[in-house]
C-alpha cells in the first residue's frame, strides 16, 4: 500500500505542475493540427500506376507451376505490374535495395523437384525492409496465385484430378476510396506525434528518481519507515501512470475532435503506448543516472527524442526522406512505435509488430538492468 500512495501523489504532483503538463499535452495537439493540416497534400493521390515488378524464375525443370505463374504474371496481371527479368538472384535484390522496384519476385531452382517429392515451395517476394503500400500490393498479387494453386494441389491429392488451370477474367477496374488502406496526414501525425510525446516522458522518468536529491527530501525519506525500493517503484509506478494517462488525453482528442484514424482495436494501441512509456522511463533513469548534472541529463534527452522523432519520419514521413535516413530508421524506438500502431491500424505485418514489441521490452529490461548497476554511483548534483 505504501507503493501505490507514493504513485498517487507523483501523479497528483505531476498533474500540478501546470507548466510541464501543457508543454507534455498542448505541444503535441498544437503540432499534429499543424502538420497534419500544411501536409495534406503530401498523404493524397488519385491513381496508382503500374507496379515496377522483377522477376527470376530458376525452376530447373519448369514444371507446370511455375511456369502457369509466369504466365499469370505476363497476362492475367499485366494491368497491374510491370514485369522485368532480373539477370540473377542478387541482381534482382540490389535492385530492390537501389530503390529502382517496387519487388523482386523469386521461384529457386529445385521448386518442382520439391514439389514432387512433397516438400514445401515457396514464390519468393522481396521488398523494402520498410513494407510500403505499393509493395504490400505485390505480395498480395502473388499471394492470390498461391491460394488458387493450393486449392488446384488439394483437390488432385482428394482424388479430384483437375485437367488443368482455367483462366477467368478476374480483374475489374472500378475506382476505390485507399483512405482505409493507407493514413491520411491527420491519422499520420496523431500518431508520430503521440509518441514524440510519450518519448519526452524520459524527462519524468529521470526526475522521479532525482527529484529528491535535488529538493533536499532524500535524507528525511531515508528515515522514514519505507523501504528504499519501495520508494523508487512507487515513483516509477506513478510517472507511468501519469504518462499512460496523458496518452488517453491525447487520443481521445485527436479521435473525437480531429477524426484521426485509430482503428478497432484500441487495446492494442493502449498497449503499444503502455511499451513506450516504459522504454521512455527505463531511459530517462539511466541516462540520469549516468550523467553528472540535472542540465546535462535533461539536455541530452531531449536531443535523443528530437532526433528518435525525426529519423522515424515524426515530422516528415520516411518515403520522403533519403534512402541513407530510411536504413537508420530503424534505430529509433519511435519508428519501432509507430509502425506497430500503423500495422494494428492498417492491418499490417503481424509478425513485424510482434517482432517490434519484443524489440522495445527487451531494450526496456536491458536500460532498467543498467540503471540499477549506475545506481551505485552517487551523482553529484
Amino acid at each position: 500500500m505504501k507503493l501505490f500512495h507514493i504513485a498517487y501523489y507523483v501523479v497528483l504532483r505531476n498533474f500540478r505542475d501546470r507548466k510541464t503538463l501543457m508543454q507534455m499535452l498542448l505541444f503535441p495537439i498544437i503540432l499534429i493540427f499543424i502538420l497534419g493540416s500544411a501536409l495534406s497534400n503530401s498523404f493524397n493521390f488519385d491513381n496508382i500506376s503500374k507496379l515496377n515488378v522483377a522477376y527470376l524464375n530458376e525452376d530447373a525443370d519448369k514444371g507446370p507451376l511455375s511456369s502457369a505463374f509466369t504466365e499469370f504474371l505476363k497476362n492475367d496481371v499485366k494491368e497491374l505490374l510491370e514485369i522485368k527479368e532480373a539477370f540473377s538472384y542478387e541482381d534482382g535484390k540490389q535492385q530492390v535495395q537501389e530503390g529502382k522496384i517496387e519487388a523482386f519476385i523469386y521461384i529457386d531452382k529445385d521448386f518442382t523437384k520439391n514439389m514432387l517429392s512433397g516438400d514445401d515451395i515457396n514464390i519468393n517476394v522481396y521488398n523494402s525492409v520498410h513494407s510500403s503500400f505499393r509493395a504490400s500490393m505485390v505480395k498480395n498479387i502473388v499471394d492470390s496465385f498461391v491460394d488458387g494453386s493450393n486449392a488446384y494441389t488439394a483437390a488432385a491429392r482428394l482424388g479430384g484430378q483437375p485437367q488443368g488451370f482455367e483462366r477467368y477474367k478476374n480483374l475489374e477496374s472500378t475506382p476505390i476510396s485507399a483512405e482505409i488502406t493507407r493514413p491520411k496526414s491527420i491519422d499520420y501525425y496523431a500518431v508520430t506525434m503521440l509518441i514524440m510525446a510519450m518519448m519526452f516522458g524520459t524527462m519524468y522518468g529521470g526526475q522521479a528518481v532525482t527529484e529528491d536529491k535535488l529538493r533536499n527530501t532524500y535524507i528525511r525519506l531515508n528515515t522514514a519507515p519505507i523501504k528504499q525500493t519501495e520508494l523508487v517503484l512507487g515513483q516509477i509506478l506513478g510517472t507511468i501512470v501519469t504518462l499512460f494517462m496523458q496518452a488517453l488525453i491525447i487520443i481521445g482528442i485527436t479521435k473525437y475532435i480531429y477524426k484521426a484514424n485509430w482503428g478497432n482495436n484500441m487495446a492494442f494501441v493502449l498497449f503499444v503506448c503502455f511499451s513506450v512509456i516504459v522504454l521512455a522511463v527505463s531511459l530517462g533513469i539511466l541516462v540520469f543516472k549516468l550523467m553528472k548534472t540535472h542540465n546535462a541529463a535533461n539536455g541530452l534527452l531531449t536531443l535523443l527524442v528530437n532526433v528518435f522523432t525525426f529519423i522515424s519520419g515524426g515530422y516528415v514521413p520516411i518515403d520522403m526522406l533519403s534512402e541513407n535516413m530510411e536504413r537508420i530508421s530503424v534505430i529509433s524506438p519511435n519508428y519501432l512505435a509507430q509502425q506497430a500502431i500503423f500495422n494494428s491500424i492498417f492491418s499490417g505485418s503481424g509478425a513485424e509488430t510482434q517482432s517490434f514489441l519484443i524489440i522495445i521490452w527487451v531494450a526496456s529490461a536491458v536500460m532498467f538492468a543498467l540503471s540499477v548497476v549506475a545506481g551505485r554511483r552517487v551523482p553529484r548534483w
